[in-house]
């Protein structure tokens, strides 16, 4: 199984190039900035805006892999931002 490379500002990393491990660096590092990832072969594959995707030509991989994986781990962030808040507040 081919790595994912992932663009986060100047910085590049390899991720493995599975639906999880994608979701959970968009979960974790899109908080701070966007990312955009490319196979190894340098094709793009999605761009985030966020922890949330902003392009991804590939709607199959999209809808079928990623998505199912990823808005579970959206909703446990968004969750845990809101309680984060709510307490600061108290």
């Amino acid at each position: 199984m081919k790595n994912l490379y992932v663009s986060q500002g100047n910085t590049y990393i390899t991720i493995k190039n599975t639906p999880e491990a994608i979701a959970e660096h968009i979960c974790t590092y899109g908080l701070h900035e966007d990312i955009t990832i490319y196979t190894e072969d340098g094709d793009f594959l999605l761009s985030t805006f966020g922890i949330y995707i902003n392009k991804c030509p590939n709607q199959k991989f999209l809808q079928e892999e990623l998505l199912p994986v990823l808005i579970p781990m959206q909703m446990e962030v968004e969750e845990r931002i809101i309680t984060g808040s709510m307490e600061q507040q108290m």
